[in-house]
C-alpha cells in the first residue's frame, strides 16, 4: 500500500469566490477616483454607499491604516476577520489531508 497522503486538490467554489474578493480589495487603493464599480447607488450619484465604504474600509485595513479602515465603515474590522475565518473553516480539510494520514493508512 502506499502510505503517502492523498490531497483532495477542489477548492469550494465558495472559498474561491471569498479569497478572490478580499485579495481585489486588499489589491486596489481604497481612494482611487472615477474607479470602475458595479455599486448601482455610487453608478446613480449617491455618496456615502455603505457598500463602498466597507471595501474601502477592508482595503485600508490590508493597508495598516486602521483609523481610516474605521473612518470608512466601523464594520471593516469585523467582517474582514470573518471573512479570512469563513475562507480558512472552508479550506481546513484541504490542508488537513495534506498533512495528516487518514486513520486506514496506518494500519
Amino acid at each position: 500500500m502506499n502510505a503517502t497522503p492523498t490531497i483532495d486538490r477542489r477548492v469550494p467554489f465558495e472559498a474561491l469566490v471569498w479569497a478572490v474578493g478580499i485579495a481585489g480589495l486588499a489589491v486596489f487603493a481604497p481612494t482611487l477616483e472615477n474607479r470602475l464599480t458595479l455599486c448601482i447607488p455610487s453608478m446613480l450619484g449617491v455618496d456615502g454607499c455603505w457598500g463602498c465604504g466597507l471595501g474601502a474600509a477592508i482595503g485600508y485595513l490590508f493597508r495598516g491604516e486602521v483609523a481610516a479602515s474605521f473612518a470608512s465603515h466601523p464594520l471593516g474590522l469585523p467582517v474582514t476577520l470573518l471573512v479570512v475565518g469563513r475562507i480558512t473553516q472552508l479550506l481546513r480539510p484541504i490542508f488537513r489531508n495534506m498533512f495528516f494520514f487518514s486513520e486506514d493508512t496506518h494500519g
